[in-house]
This record gives structure tokens, C-alpha cells and sequence, in this order.
């Protein structure tokens, strides 16, 4: 038989107990004879889950085959009741994923019955707390103490978002001043006093010298722009430079 705490209620019975059994992931409600696999309904003809309700109220004893005929199919009921039996705890295993040749719900006892070998799990109304609160001001002090937890949890959590904002800004301004001073070192430089116009200049590969092109002015009396070419900081021209194909061409 089932433990007491299992047992259905009844009338006259001063306990009132769930007629939901657990076993595994299984629960087998003997009021409605359902069943449900992690709360999921599974489809279990009403055969099947009476065979079910026997072995569970007889865990780990024998039900033998005659019991489950004068229970299913009465004296006056013509069917094959051997066939009939072994389909139903056929359903029965297949809806829960049990073996006859691996048994770990029901085992067969052959030529006798069957007999439940799982584990019951008591309804969780039966366990008790395992930190009860004790009355008076220590029970208080300990209902308090989820939310004192819950106090620190956030602030520790908006300490490192206000150290991350703070990391942000940090590197924002940085990156600013660095382009900033950047900006401002990239001045504007003439690369000759000569009079006159000069155009198209152009850096030597060392950048020590530069190739432009330069008229005189109206007062040297320079008919146009010739190619002229000099070191980077010095007004003093050298022999002019050519230009094949377009491009420069240091002498």
C-alpha cells in the first residue's frame, strides 16, 4: 500500500491528502485520471492508467494478473485477457518511455504480474520549511533580510554602472583633446617669400626639398611660369626641375 500521506482522501478521514501522485517527472492525478510529464497532459487510455493506479497504490509489491482482471474485466465481460492486459501495460510503458527488457517503472514478473519499482515523491504540501522563521524579533529579523540583500544588490549595481559612465566620459574628453590638438598643429605654412606667383608645388620623397612652379613678376620682366626647385626653409632656387609626363622629377 501507498503511504499514508499518499493515500486519497476519504470520508470520515480527519487528513486531507492531494490524490496527485509523483513519481520522476510524472504526475498521475487519481481524482481525474490524468496524467502529466513536466505539466504536459499525456493521452493514456482508461485501462492503462487503472493498471497505473494499482501499481502505484501497491509500490513495490506484486499485482498479480488475476487482480487486474477481476478489477478491469469483470467474470461476465468476454475478452482475450491475456492480449488485452499486455496492450495496456504496453500504452502504459510507451506513454512512459519504460522497458520490458530495461524496466525503470514497472518490471514484469512473468507468468505472475507486474510490480511498480519507481520512486514516489511526496507532494511538496508534505515537506516541511526547511528555514522556518522563527516568532518574536529574530523570526522579523529574518523576514528582513531578503530585502536588506536586495538593498546591497543594487547599489553595488549602480556603483559599477556610475564607474562605467564615468570610464565613458573619461575617454570621450581625451579623444576630444587629442583631435583637438591634432587640429591645431596642422597650421598653414607658405613655402616661399619669392615675389611673384608660385604654383603646383611638390613635396621631394625626403621632404627636404620642394619643385613649384614660379613667374617672377611683371617687374623681372618673366614672360611666364618656369620650374624651379628648392630645400624646405630656403629662398635660394636651384636648377629648374623637369616635369615628363606630368609628373615631377627631382634634379
Amino acid at each position: 500500500m501507498l503511504p499514508p500521506r499518499l493515500l486519497r482522501s476519504m470520508p470520515g478521514n480527519s487528513q486531507s491528502v492531494s490524490p496527485v501522485i509523483r513519481f520522476g517527472p510524472f504526475d498521475a492525478d487519481l481524482q481525474t485520471q490524468e496524467l502529466h510529464k513536466h505539466g504536459v497532459r499525456l493521452r493514456l487510455p482508461g485501462q492503462s492508467f487503472q493498471i497505473l493506479k494499482m501499481l502505484l497504490e501497491r509500490q513495490g509489491r506484486l499485482v498479480t494478473r488475476e487482480d487486474f482482471q477481476k478489477a478491469l474485466w469483470p467474470s461476465d465481460t468476454f475478452v482475450d485477457f491475456d492480449h488485452s492486459l499486455n496492450a495496456a501495460v504496453n500504452r502504459l510503458r510507451e506513454a512512459l518511455g519504460d522497458s520490458a527488457d530495461e524496466p525503470h517503472l514497472i518490471e514484469t514478473l512473468p507468468r505472475r504480474g507486474y510490480r511498480f519499482i519507481g520512486t514516489i515523491t511526496p507532494p511538496d504540501t508534505d515537506v516541511p520549511s526547511e528555514t522556518p522563521i522563527a516568532a518574536g524579533p529574530a523570526g522579523a529579523a529574518a523576514e528582513r533580510r531578503p530585502a536588506v540583500v536586495s538593498h546591497w544588490t543594487w547599489s553595488r549595481i549602480a556603483a559599477v554602472l556610475f564607474a562605467a559612465l564615468a570610464c565613458i566620459l573619461v575617454a570621450t574628453l581625451a579623444v576630444l583633446r587629442w583631435h583637438r590638438s591634432t587640429s591645431q598643429s596642422l597650421a598653414v605654412t607658405q613655402f616661399t617669400a619669392l615675389p611673384g606667383a608660385a604654383a603646383y608645388p611638390a613635396l621631394s620623397p625626403d621632404g627636404s626639398r620642394i619643385a613649384f612652379a614660379w613667374n617672377a613678376g611683371e617687374e623681372s620682366g618673366s614672360k611666364g611660369f618656369d620650374l624651379y626647385v628648392k630645400a624646405i626653409g630656403s629662398e635660394n632656387l636651384k636648377l629648374p626641375c623637369v616635369m615628363p609626363n606630368r609628373s615631377w622629377t627631382f634634379l
